[in-house]
């Protein structure tokens, strides 16, 4: 007997006679039972059904969830619009307090068909509870003692759930609408005790179809199983056990699937090794010889084995060796491209063809990042190139990030505070020099209105010398002074008006003084705007450094600019206060002069009278005539004073307006687009 048929390997439930291997009982009705239940059908069957339970219960589960919380939301959004509709009916008895009203207007809510609100109560803006009716004869208070007290009226319906109540709180908002503020809130309880037994009653119905669909499916499969593996897996089986007691002619299934053909086939090997058992001993020698034969072979196989374990050892070390000295390549040329750009050299790069692809990627960013900081550096060293050529326009084009756009950000907003300051500096020295045009229109029209004065004095000066001729004539001519008095009186009249003109001039040449004194305070006021605008473009040149030495210079000379305007507007001050000094001095004596002159027109009235006393009165106008000569010098003398005066302040003027108009030379170097024209004109013009 061979191995196959040894009585110690035999399967449960076979044995060994005379006739081969056959079953032991094979019609025993407990043999039969445990063979259903251990069959391989009823176990996928259960295996499978465990499985659709399993499934089945989880969507079960997740249904019922999301139709619980579909239930739930179309009650709640249900609440809120009916929250929202009687709150509109009773937010005017809120406003006004009225609590029948609103009690009879609230209790509409209750008579909504299908409504499950069972109390209601508003409040006003204050808190105070302006009504509470409630479906049952509970007080309403009960209803809301299970939810917290609001506080204020929220912003809009807000909701909230406590077992089987639910609470909606809604504002009231004015006459004005939603737009208006809120005037209260309405608070409305709902019973949720409907809701969830139709809930519940609706999942029992869907559990009890989930568990008809379960029994349906696992009853299908289960014939499935049994019609298309079942019976094929008995056949086989039958067959299996025939060719067990030695049955070789017995007839094998012919099945469809791929597993019992791949049996199938093994049972005609099985077959074949049968037939061919008796023949199997007498090639026993031949096999033997074989496996001898494949011993050698394999020998042979293990030493090429070993020969090719050898070569791929050294092909592995020649790797390693290769990518050794790839890694000190690459940290070779990454030293060399980080010291060149820690020297400030962004130029170089890694080479990146005919390297090992694991180092392509760190090369690649590397290229990248180096690419990326000297695009960086060039379109900053662009934009201060461009300013310190006067392009005040430049900017830092394209989107950078983190570090090169807060970089970005301060370069863009250094040339935009540059450019503002220069701006505003080219328009107070605009102003300076219009003010300077001004002052000197002024100065030229004081100038002739001096020289108009001068003329008037020259006349009054010789029509006192003509005076004091007729009055030595006088004290000769005794016999002749009544003619030669009415020749005084003519004589004085006319003095008289020449001194009204002389104190009518000198009243307008001391009002062109204090127009002048104002004009210089404004002078003065300009230049300390503009010192303050150069010293804070100095100090924005020294926040800029390096880059701002070359605007710190030009906001220097701006501000000496500035200084030398202010000491020469304090010099003109000085000297138009002089001015004004001598001028009230030369007012007085003009007056004076005037008093003396109408004295004089009286006694010359008083002549024809007084002819005894001629003598005397003559030689006291005499006295009087050289006190008026040398007034006059004296007034002759201010007004020469005047005109110097006037010729230095338009000296300071021009200087002003040539520090103003070099201010603007210098401005003129920037790109400056606002104020253009303006400054082309005044550079023309200077």
């Amino acid at each position: 007997m061979s191995d196959s048929q040894d009585p110690d390997h035999l399967p449960e439930g076979y044995a060994s006679d005379s006739d081969g291997i056959v079953p032991t009982d094979p019609g025993a009705p407990q043999s039969r039972l445990s063979a259903i239940a251990g069959s391989f059908v009823t176990r996928v069957t259960v295996l499978v059904m465990l499985l659709l339970t399993v499934a089945v219960a989880m969507s079960f589960y997740f249904v019922s969830g999301e139709m619980i919380e579909s239930q739930r939301k179309d009650a709640e959004i249900s609440a809120k619009i009916k929250t929202s509709l009687v709150a509109a009916r009773v937010a005017p008895y809120i406003r006004s307090y009225d609590r029948m009203e609103a009690e009879v207007a609230a209790r509409s809510i209750f008579e909504v068909e299908g409504t499950t609100a069972i109390a209601m109560r508003g409040f006003a803006t204050d808190g105070e509870e302006v009504f509470a009716v409630s479906s049952t004869q509970s007080r309403p208070a009960g209803y809301f003692s299970a939810f917290s007290t609001a506080q204020q009226a929220p912003l809009e319906p807000v909701g909230s759930t406590v077992g089987n109540l639910q609470i909606v709180r809604t504002p009231v908002f004015t006459a004005l609408g939603t737009s208006g503020p809120t005037s209260g809130w309405v608070e409305v309880v709902y019973d949720l005790s409907p809701l969830h037994e139709r809930v519940a009653s609706e999942l029992v119905w869907h559990g009890v179809l989930f568990a008809v669909v379960l029994v349906v499916i696992g009853a299908a499969i289960m014939i499935m199983l049994h019609c298309f593996f079942g019976r094929p897996i008995n056949r086989t089986i039958r067959s299996m056990q025939a060719l067990a007691r030695g049955e070789t002619d017995v007839p094998l299934p012919q099945e469809r699937s791929t597993e019992l053909r791949r049996i199938r086939a093994a049972l005609e090997v099985f077959r074949g090794n049968i037939l061919q058992r008796e023949r199997s001993e007498a090639r026993s020698a031949e096999a033997e010889a074989r496996a001898r034969a494949l011993q050698v072979e394999r020998e042979e196989a293990e030493r090429t084995e070993r020969e090719t374990a050898a070569a791929r050892e050294t092909k592995a070390r020649y790797k390693a060796e290769a990518e050794a000295d790839a890694r000190h390549a690459l940290q070779v040329e990454l030293e060399k491209v980080l010291s060149a750009a820690s020297a400030g050299d962004f130029d170089k790069r890694m080479t990146v063809d005919g390297v090992p692809e694991e180092q392509m990627a760190l090369r690649t960013a590397l290229n990248t990042t180096m690419e990326r900081v000297q695009t960086s550096l060039t379109e900053i060293t662009s934009v201060l190139a461009q300013l310190e050529a006067g392009r005040l326009c430049a900017r830092m084009e394209g989107r950078w990030t983190g570090a090169f756009g807060r970089l970005q950000a301060s370069t863009n907003a250094m040339a935009d505070h540059l450019e503002s300051a220069l701006g505003d500096l080219s328009q107070h020295a605009i102003g300076i020099l219009d003010d300077s045009s001004d002052l000197s229109a002024s100065a030229e029209d004081l100038s002739k209105r001096t020289e108009r004065t001068a003329g008037s004095l020259a006349e009054t000066t010789h029509a006192l010398e003509q005076i004091v001729g007729s009055i030595s004539a006088t004290a000769d001519l005794t016999s002749g002074a009544q003619g030669f008095a009415e020749s005084a009186r003519k004589e004085a009249r006319q003095s008289d008006a020449i001194v009204r003109d002389a104190v009518q001039s000198m009243q307008e040449i001391q009002s062109v003084s204090e127009e002048i004194s104002r004009m210089l305070g404004v002078i003065n006021d300009i230049a300390f705007q503009t010192n303050l605008l150069a010293l804070n473009a100095g100090v924005e040149a020294a926040r800029a450094g390096e880059a701002g030495r070359g605007f710190a210079v030009v906001a220097s000379e701006v501000r000496a600019l500035a200084q030398r305007a202010s000491d020469a507007a304090q010099q003109i001050g000085g000297l138009i206060e002089t001015s004004s000094e001598q001028i009230d001095k030369g007012v007085q004596r003009v007056a004076r002069t005037g008093e003396t002159l109408t004295t004089l027109g009286d006694s010359i009235e008083k002549i024809g009278d007084q002819v005894v006393e001629i003598a005397e009165a003559a030689q006291s106008q005499s006295n009087a005539a050289a006190e008026i000569n040398r007034a006059m010098g004296e007034i002759d003398g201010a007004t020469q004073q005047n005109t110097a005066m006037f010729e230095e302040i338009t000296t300071a003027n021009q200087s002003l307006k040539g520090a103003a108009s070099q201010m603007l030379h210098l401005i003129e170097r920037f790109d400056l687009n606002k104020d253009a024209p303006e400054r082309a004109a005044w550079a023309a013009a200077s």
